[in-house]
């Protein structure tokens, strides 16, 4: 995608600062001179920020939790999704249209919070089903260099992803086993992955992140959990600020793969 912008524009990739909070921003480039995510991340030019909201205490996985719903919450960011243009299959027309972005932290802990409007709730007893309502958070590995494309990454330019879908909790289901007790009080559907490229998606074999998803009032709220820092080199690691992007899929629009709607790198801004 990267070289495809340097094809049409000649310019080198640098985001730009904005202060609308739309995808279409992330993409635009100039003729600046950018040292890549280790200079925007300094400088804080990587797009919308995310300030992360530093707390004591624990981070609760339930989104129906004072914590997110209190005068004290965490600041949103409403972030606008975009078609999924870059690789086939193209998803011009995706339902979901806008999120919700927030989050905190503790010493040890960082927690996101997606909040998306969706009239239907479309669930599953496996995660085999053909149409899920799901969401994913997405971070490149490395901090230094030009940005991994959007589209998960690249070959040897890994990106770390937390999914979620919505399907119910069944000891049976692929991975759920292999869970520890505090994972197994989170959804089901949780999975922590790796890309390194569209249809290069991977399954960890150790599981670091934990969530909740819940739907009412035709509206999700998600909270996606892990520790700050882990031991497992296929993780992104929270020792400052990241550059994250984030997908949404509506099962009853038949969205599933590369169908969705998607908000390119903005910056996660941890105090």
């Amino acid at each position: 995608m990267i070289k495809l912008f340097r094809f049409i524009y000649g310019f080198k990739f640098c985001p730009l600062k904005t202060l609308l909070v739309s995808s279409v921003s992330i993409f635009l480039l100039s003729a600046c001179n950018s040292g890549g995510v280790e200079q925007c991340l300094k400088d804080e030019t990587c797009g919308p920020a995310i300030e992360v909201l530093r707390i004591s205490g624990d981070l609760p996985i339930d989104p129906t939790d004072p914590l997110w719903n209190s005068p004290n919450a965490p600041r949103q960011v409403r972030v606008e999704l975009e078609p999924q243009m870059i690789t086939n299959p193209k998803w011009p027309n995706p339902s979901i249209r806008f999120v919700n972005v927030s989050a905190v932290r503790n010493d040890t802990e960082l927690a996101i919070a997606l909040e998306w409007e969706d009239a239907t709730k479309d669930k599953s007893y496996g995660v085999s089903a053909m149409y899920l309502d799901m969401a994913a958070v997405m971070f490149p590995l490395k901090s230094q260099g030009e940005p991994p494309a959007i589209t998960m990454g690249n070959d040897g330019d890994m990106v770390n992803i937390w999914q979620w879908k919505d399907v119910q909790a069944n000891g049976n289901i692929m991975g759920f086993k292999n869970k520890s007790d505090s994972q197994r009080l989170s959804d089901p559907g949780i999975e922590d992955l790796n890309a390194e490229g569209f249809s290069t998606l991977t399954t960890q074999d150790h599981q670091d992140v934990t969530g909740k998803g819940f739907w009412a009032d035709n509206k999700w709220k998600l909270v996606l959990k892990r520790n700050l820092k882990t031991k497992d080199e296929n993780d992104v690691q929270f020792e400052k600020s990241s550059l994250m992007a984030v997908a949404v899929w509506n099962g009853s629009n038949k969205e599933r793969n590369g169908q969705k709607g998607l908000a390119g790198w903005l910056l996660l801004k941890l105090a």
